[in-house]
């Protein structure tokens, strides 16, 4: 089984960050800005973060970073997450494992903070296979599908809300 440590984002992530958004399919799946800046890269380490909590994920046996997850926002006990991989680390479970990790933050966030969640939920392009088998992989199940907000190329696109209750 892949294993990961999910971390706090530091300075020195910002070089690796920078590179990783340059990658067509995260570009393509997220919704990070394009072009992606190393500012962006910069404001996305050391700034106000839109995000509720992010981490970067790391590669339990070596320590290397390999990805980002984080919750967007939480409302009425629901935290909407979202991640990426980078393309050298895609196929070998680190996006499962790093969903698995987030649970356990989601729980200590709750009890740090008093915020009550109680379900986890990510918004899925129809036609991102391979996050979708993630998610499923993780637990998470598809409860509705409905145009946007996923996106493909800034476009809404018909999406697959998964859920699963914490």
């Amino acid at each position: 089984m892949t294993s990961v440590v999910l971390r706090d984002v530091e300075i020195g992530d910002i070089e690796w960050i920078f590179e990783a958004c340059q990658d067509r399919e995260i570009q393509r799946w997220t919704l990070v800005p394009r072009p992606y800046t190393r500012e962006h890269a910069e404001l996305f380490v050391t700034g106000p973060s839109s995000e509720f909590a992010r981490w970067v994920v790391q590669a339990g046996t070596s320590g290397e970073p390999v990805g980002v997850i984080g919750i967007h926002e939480v409302v009425n006990s629901v935290a909407s997450i979202g991640y990426w991989i980078v393309p050298r680390h895609r196929g070998r479970g680190f996006t499962t494992a790093a969903i698995g990790g987030l649970f356990d933050e989601v729980e200590r966030l709750g009890r740090e903070s008093g915020l009550e969640v109680d379900r986890v939920r990510a918004f899925i392009a129809r036609d991102n296979g391979a996050s979708r088998r993630a998610v499923e992989k993780a637990g998470l199940e598809m409860v509705e599908e409905q145009l946007g907000p996923a996106v493909e190329d800034l476009v809404p696109v018909r999406t697959c809300v998964y859920s699963r209750t914490l």
